[in-house]
């Protein structure tokens, strides 16, 4: 690494690198590099750099005004005293780096020196002085017929109703003709609508990075068919009475209500615990039905057939009525499709990340929209498509451009 001085020679062909802190004045070395390599003649560049052939690039657009203002400023201030030198006029210098500049300027090299300033001046306007993103439209824009872009492409910061389109159409076909109760169970899980725009935006965006990471191929968020557990469901919902419940399994003889491991009877189905179970599962139909996504309340459970059959007395016939029946049918019916429906939950905020990165520019494309991100992959693409560095459309930019010199080169 080596300290760059702006008044040594004008940059060596290749790439160079400055690093500086903040207001250490990497973009006052800019602008006095832009003056020198538009007035100075080398053997590259014998009539100097034309500023329509030099690119300037910074990371935002109030950046980019700066650099403007300040780059249109240092040629004026370069011109001004190499004029006023060349008429024998005093001047005051901005700076001892110009002064310098203007001072070494051999006399026979004077008057070139002012031509190319007052052309660069005149030029201005066309200089390549912009974001990185406006760099690529101006490329792809010159280059329409190598690149394949669109000439009327309309150019926005970010294509937020395209992507809620996006994100209201998953949407729609995901709840299409669903249960009621899926429906409740995606905004319990929170995937609403909302939610689901909100990660949209966030997909459209290429460089972030989502965690965890989508699977790929993305997953099938169809949901199962819930027509079978709706019914029974239902069927519970009509047919749970408590005391009934209770009187079924009321018999010490049939239903053990106590542990005796001596005797070997290894569960019980004590009766204070058998009402307290069945009057939570009424409470649980009527103030807040099961979800096919959720697991089930634990008193669900203690009335499955299986709990029913180890809490029956050796020789006994496990105890049912028209409630326990309707436990056991409701029982299956979830076990069967919970896992399902819980694998779509988790699933579906996958499949729009993935719809979004896999239709968004498309979409955009075909209505003649392009976003500042877009800019960048079309020509990414586009030079990939055409040969990558020894295609006609790398060639092309090459011809169009003799220098570039970069402004917060680790953002741009």
């Amino acid at each position: 690494m080596s300290f760059l001085d702006p008044t040594t020679p004008p940059l060596p062909p290749g790439t160079t690198v400055l690093e500086a802190s903040a207001g250490t004045g990497k973009t006052f070395v800019i602008a006095h590099k832009v003056l020198r390599l538009v007035a100075e003649a080398s053997g590259a560049f014998p009539d100097g750099v034309r500023v329509e052939r030099m690119v300037v690039l910074t990371f935002t657009r109030a950046a980019t005004a700066d650099l403007r203002t300040r780059v249109r400023q240092r040629l004026r201030q370069g011109l001004t005293g190499l004029v006023a030198t060349h008429q024998g006029e005093a001047w005051s210098a901005p700076d001892d780096t110009l002064r310098d500049w203007v001072d070494a300027c051999p006399a026979a090299e004077r008057r070139d020196r002012i031509d190319r300033l007052r052309r660069a001046l005149r030029d201005f306007d066309i200089a390549g002085i912009a974001t990185l993103h406006a760099l690529c439209q101006r490329i792809l824009r010159r280059n329409a017929f190598r690149s394949g872009w669109l000439l009327d492409a309309s150019i926005e910061p970010t294509l937020p109703d395209l992507v809620h389109d996006l994100a209201t159409d998953f949407f729609t076909a995901l709840v299409y003709d669903a249960h009621p109760s899926v429906i409740a169970a995606l905004q319990t899980a929170g995937v609403t609508l909302q939610s689901l725009k909100n990660l949209a935006e966030k997909a459209s965006n290429s460089e972030t990075v989502l965690l965890p990471a989508a699977p790929h191929p993305p997953p099938d968020v169809r949901l199962p068919n819930l027509d079978a557990w709706a019914a029974a469901r239902d069927r519970l919902e009509a047919d749970w009475d408590v005391d009934a419940v209770v009187a079924a399994l009321s018999d010490p003889s049939v239903t053990i209500q106590k542990k005796n491991t001596r005797a070997g009877l290894e569960h019980s189905m004590p009766p204070g615990r058998v009402v307290g179970s069945a009057g939570s599962v009424r409470g649980s139909l009527d103030r807040s039905p099961p979800s096919p996504a959720a697991a089930l309340p634990r008193a669900f459970g203690f009335f499955a057939p299986g709990e029913i059959k180890k809490a029956t007395m050796p020789g006994a016939t496990a105890p049912t009525n028209p409630s326990l029946a309707a436990m056991a049918a409701f029982l299956v019916a979830h076990e069967s499709v919970q896992p399902e429906v819980q694998r779509v939950i988790q699933g579906a905020r996958h499949a729009l990340v993935h719809r979004v990165r896999s239709e968004l520019a498309r979409t955009a494309r075909d209505r003649g929209r392009r976003s500042y991100d877009d800019l960048l992959t079309d020509l990414r693409d586009a030079l990939s498509r055409t040969g990558g560095r020894g295609g006609p459309l790398a060639q092309a930019v090459r011809e169009q451009i003799d220098v570039a010199l970069i402004d917060e080169f680790q953002d741009t």
